[in-house]
C-alpha cells in the first residue's frame, strides 16, 4: 500500500517538471538576410535562419510554407543548410512567395515550438506584351496601342529607325514628329519594380504620304546652237516623301512659245527646234501620288551655229559636306607633309654647304688632292727650269698627286682647261725652263 502511493504521487511530479522546463525556452524567431528583408526581386536570393535561445541541448529545426512542411528537394530554389537552421530563397520566382514558419524541437525535453509566420514576397516582372498595332495613321504622327500584361506599372515603346523611347502609363500611346511615308518598326516592353522580361515583337508600320518639301535640281548638259540636254536624278525619299509618279519638263522663251515634255522615268530628255543665240527658261517638276514639287527654274542659252558646249557636272541632291574632323584631320596632314618637304631642302643645303667645305680645304691643304684629276692649277702658267719657251711646249698631262709650295694655286675644273691654256699662253711672256726631275711629280717654282 505504501509503494502503490509513493507511485501514484510521482506521476504528477515528472509533469509539472515538464512544463515547467517548456514554459522557460522562448520560441525560435526567423532572421533574414538581408535584415528585415521580406520582398525580393525577380531572380534573386534571400537566406532566411531560424534562431534560438536558451535551449536545453541541440534543436533540431524543420520549417514549412503556407503551413506545409518543405522536404528537401521538394524545390529546386529553396536550399537548406546541413543542420536545416538556414533556408535559402536561390533566384527566387513568384513560386517562392508565401508564409514561412519555423519550427525548433528537443526530444530529450519533449520541446516543440514554432515561429511567428514571415511572409516573403518575390517581385517577378511583368510579362512580355504581345506586338503592338497602329491606328489614327497620318503622315507625321499614329497610335500605337497593345494588350496590357498583370504587374505591368508602366511601358516603354520603341520606334526605329531611330531607336526613340517613349514612355506610357497605359497600354496605348500617340507617336507624333514622324516623317511621311516612312516605314518604323514598333516594339513595346512592361515594367515594374523587378525590371523588364524583353521586348515584345515588332510590328512594322509605314505612314501616310505627305507633300513634297522641296523642288528636284537639274543639270544642263550638251548645249548646242538648236538643242538642250537636260538631266536630272531620282529625287530622294526625304524629299519626295512619296512615291515618284512623273516629271514634268517646261521650255519656254520668253513669249507665248511654250514647249512641255512629260516623261515617266529618271533620267533626262533633249529639247530640239531652238534658236542660236536664245535664252530659254527651262523649268522643272516632279509628281507624286498626291501632289506635285514646287518648280526649279533656270535660265539657259543657246550658242552659235556650229558650236558646242561640253556639259557642266550633275549636283549633289543632297549635301555632303565634310565634317569639321575630317577637315581638321586634312589640315594637320597637310601641315605635317610641308614640314617634311622643309626638312628634306634644309638637309640639302646643309649637305651642300659640308660639300663645299671640304672641296675648298681639300686645295688650300699643303698635302696631296686625293687623286682629283678634275682639278688644274689656273694661273701663273707653268715655266720650265731650263729657259724653254712655255709656248713651245705642252704639258702632256697632270699627274694625280700635286705638292704645292705656299701660297698654292686656285683651282678650277678641268672643263676649263682648254680656256686657261689659251689665255695663259697670250698674256705670258717667254721663260727659261731648267730640266726638272718629273718621274714622280711637277713642282712649282
Amino acid at each position: 500500500m505504501l509503494c502503490h502511493s509513493t507511485t501514484l504521487h510521482h506521476v504528477p511530479l515528472l509533469v509539472t517538471l515538464s512544463l515547467v522546463l517548456a514554459s522557460s525556452v522562448p520560441p525560435p524567431t526567423i532572421q533574414s538576410t538581408p535584415t528585415s528583408t521580406t520582398t525580393i526581386a525577380w531572380k534573386t536570393s534571400l537566406v532566411l535562419t531560424c534562431g534560438t535561445s536558451n535551449w536545453p541541448g541541440t534543436p533540431t529545426y524543420f520549417w514549412k510554407k503556407n503551413g506545409n512542411t518543405i522536404y528537401p528537394n521538394t524545390d529546386s530554389r529553396l536550399v537548406f543548410s546541413d543542420t536545416k537552421q538556414k533556408l535559402t530563397l536561390r533566384n527566387a520566382t513568384k513560386s517562392q512567395s508565401g508564409e514561412y514558419i519555423c519550427i525548433a524541437t528537443e526530444s530529450d525535453a519533449y520541446l516543440f515550438e514554432s515561429s511567428e509566420a514571415l511572409t516573403i514576397t518575390v517581385i517577378e516582372p511583368p510579362a512580355i506584351p504581345p506586338a503592338p498595332s497602329a491606328t489614327n495613321i497620318t503622315s507625321s504622327s499614329l497610335t500605337a496601342s497593345w494588350t496590357g500584361t498583370e504587374d505591368a506599372q508602366y511601358y516603354i515603346v520603341t520606334i526605329n529607325p531611330g531607336a526613340v523611347e517613349t514612355k506610357s502609363a497605359l497600354p496605348s500611346i500617340t507617336l507624333s514628329g514622324l516623317r511621311p511615308f516612312t516605314l518604323y518598326t514598333l516594339e513595346v516592353s512592361a515594367f515594374n519594380k523587378a525590371g523588364s522580361r524583353g521586348a515584345s515583337p515588332s510590328t512594322s508600320i509605314r505612314t501616310d504620304p505627305g507633300a513634297p518639301t522641296g523642288g528636284l535640281p537639274f543639270v544642263v548638259g550638251l548645249r548646242t546652237s538648236s538643242t538642250l540636254d537636260i538631266s536630272w536624278k531620282e529625287p530622294p525619299p526625304s524629299l519626295a516623301n512619296d512615291q515618284v509618279t512623273g516629271y514634268t519638263l517646261t521650255v519656254t522663251d520668253g513669249s507665248e512659245n511654250v514647249m512641255v515634255r512629260e516623261v515617266n522615268e529618271t533620267g533626262g530628255v533633249t529639247v530640239r527646234g531652238l534658236v542660236p543665240m536664245s535664252p530659254y527658261d527651262v523649268t522643272l517638276v516632279f509628281h507624286t501620288r498626291c501632289c506635285t514639287s514646287p518648280p526649279v527654274t533656270k535660265t539657259v542659252y543657246t550658242v552659235r551655229e556650229g558650236e558646242t558646249v561640253a556639259p557642266s557636272i550633275i549636283p549633289r541632291t543632297e549635301s555632303t559636306s565634310s565634317s569639321p574632323t575630317a577637315s581638321i584631320i586634312g589640315a594637320v596632314v597637310g601641315g605635317l607633309v610641308l614640314l617634311i618637304h622643309l626638312v628634306a631642302l634644309l638637309a640639302l643645303i646643309v649637305h651642300r654647304m659640308r660639300r663645299t667645305q671640304e672641296l675648298s680645304k681639300l686645295a688650300w691643304n699643303d698635302g696631296t688632292l686625293d687623286g682629283r684629276s678634275d682639278l688644274v692649277p689656273v694661273s701663273p702658267p707653268p715655266l720650265y727650269s731650263n729657259g724653254e719657251d712655255a709656248s713651245s711646249s705642252h704639258v702632256a698631262s697632270v699627274s694625280n698627286s700635286f705638292k704645292f709650295k705656299s701660297p698654292p694655286p686656285a683651282y678650277r675644273s678641268s672643263a676649263d682647261d682648254g680656256e686657261s691654256e689659251a689665255a695663259s699662253e697670250s698674256d705670258q711672256s717667254v721663260s727659261n725652263v731648267s730640266n726638272v726631275d718629273c718621274e714622280q711629280r711637277n713642282t712649282w717654282i
